[in-house]
Parts: C-alpha cells; structure tokens; sequence
C-alpha cells in the first residue's frame, strides 16, 4: 500500500509573513530607541 501525504510548503512567504513582521520590530524596535537616545545625547557631546 501507497500512503500519499499532503506536503506543507514551509517556503511559502505567506506563511512566514507574521514572523518576518515581529521580527523586524523586535529588532527595530530597540535600535530605534537606541538612536533617538544617541541623537537627544549628542548635542551634550559637543558642549552645546
């Protein structure tokens, strides 16, 4: 006997768009904050 199994596609972008969206933000998000902090600091830098 034959068992044909359905395959998943695990490559499929549509699967893994989700993912792809948290993590992003998960490393944007920090590094964002992290160059509005650089920026706000600068000035304190140069002694302005």
């Amino acid at each position: 006997m034959t068992e044909v199994r359905e395959r998943i596609p695990v490559d499929e972008p549509g699967n893994r768009a989700p993912l792809m969206v948290l993590a992003w933000i998960w490393v944007l998000a920090p590094f964002s904050y992290g160059v509005y902090e650089l920026v706000v600091k600068i000035p304190a830098l140069f002694g302005s």
